[in-house]
């Protein structure tokens, strides 16, 4: 069920091509909303980490994808930067460089994320799953700077993750009233659609 999010599936096995058509869109839609992301480069003072949009499509990703879409999804983007494709921020050297583990955390925070909600609407639950898929992210940038740069781990959490909590902090605020918002939307366009539907059924 859980794997059927982006799809509406049904049983006919007519629907199968439409789902896999979903299921590609899903995964590379989301791979160029982060590469996007990266373009919207803003540097920050004292810290060799700049601020992107990132953060927006992996938390988007691991809303509307399954845990595997959503990894697969950011896999796709670690893929396409290392062949050399233009999808890292300017001036990152990509997975090779400082900011690389950030990027690689991209595939666990996502699947974290939508492997955390699972098929819930609860608030707090989302809330939670954000904030695990923002604690990953960083996390994992974080350990990158320290296991293969010799950064020092508080070094690292000072530069590398706390000037960008306050960031997180908005972009999952917006991001929760956004994935809101589209349930809203959702509900009420297949309401409408019952209301058509007993409409036609007539007397």
């Amino acid at each position: 069920m859980r794997e059927a999010r982006f799809q509406n599936v049904a049983s006919s096995s007519l629907v199968l091509p439409s789902a896999a058509v979903h299921t590609v869109a899903g995964v590379v839609g989301f791979c160029l909303l982060t590469a996007l992301g990266a373009y919207v480069r803003v540097p920050v003072p004292g810290t060799p980490v700049p601020m992107t949009l990132q953060l927006v499509a992996v938390l988007l990703a691991g809303f509307c994808l399954s845990p595997r879409q959503a990894a697969a999804s950011m896999g796709l983007y670690v893929a396409v930067g290392i062949l050399g494709m233009p999808v890292f921020a300017a001036g990152s050297a990509g997975v090779v460089g400082l900011t690389g583990g950030y990027i690689v955390g991209f595939v666990f925070a996502a699947a974290a994320l939508s492997g955390v909600c699972g098929d819930s609407r609860s608030l707090l639950r989302r809330s939670f799953a954000a904030v695990v898929a923002v604690l990953v992210v960083l996390g994992c940038g974080v350990l990158w700077q320290a296991a293969l740069f010799g950064v020092g781990l508080m070094d690292a959490m000072r530069f590398g993750a706390l000037p960008f909590l306050p960031k997180a902090g908005v972009e999952v605020c917006l991001v929760l009233t956004a994935v809101r918002s589209f349930d809203a939307l959702r509900a009420r366009r297949a309401a409408d659609e019952v209301e058509r539907g007993s409409c036609n059924d007539g007397v």
